[in-house]
């Protein structure tokens, strides 16, 4: 819960195209931008 409501708060506050996915790879660090950006919109089954 904690994260998602910080994603939120970053996201509103600097709004790019595709927030979540560029945020998430900010956050993440260098080596595990990719992942974090895929498992940030990947499809949950």
């Amino acid at each position: 819960m904690a994260v998602g409501l910080s994603m939120a708060e970053i996201c509103s506050s600097y709004p790019t195209s595709g927030g979540l996915y560029y945020w998430s790879a900010k956050l993440a660090g260098e080596s595990w931008a990719p992942f974090a950006s895929w498992i940030t919109g990947c499809p949950h089954v």
